[in-house]
């Protein structure tokens, strides 16, 4: 074990039957209290001096950012679906998409600005419907 203590915990564990089919896994399980919850999180990086506690915890918080960005492009600005099979024509979707999120994101960080909100109080979605008209 690495660390225990009031809110962390941090230790190497083995997963697995130690069979063929099921081999023996070493993985690390880094557990983070937040007030009475305690968040896990594993890893395969077995060294804690390469990749810290907390820097696990912060990671994967911002992971769910990520997968929360392409799931809004492919929602709102509809990059689920592809309008060519072309390599060049995907890529100039994806890029112009992309750009446009960027500029979607700054225009709304400029209304929750003009509003005294915080950015997540904005509906990217109202102020993208405007902007099709």
């Amino acid at each position: 074990m690495f660390t225990n203590s009031y809110g962390l915990k941090d230790r190497l564990i083995r997963l697995g039957s130690g069979t063929k089919k099921t081999p023996f896994i070493t993985l690390r399980l880094i557990e983070v209290r937040s007030g009475k919850t305690w968040h896990s999180y594993s890893t395969s990086v077995l060294d804690p001096t390469i990749l810290a506690p907390y820097v696990v915890a912060y990671l994967y918080r911002r992971r769910w950012r990520i997968e929360d960005a392409f799931n809004t492009v492919k929602r709102l600005l509809g990059l689920s679906y592809l309008w060519t099979g072309s390599i060049n024509g995907i890529q100039l979707q994806i890029w112009g998409t992309w750009l446009f999120n960027a500029v979607l994101l700054d225009l709304g960080d400029a209304v929750a600005d003009e509003l005294s909100l915080t950015f997540y109080r904005i509906s990217l979605q109202m102020i993208r419907v405007p902007l099709f008209w």
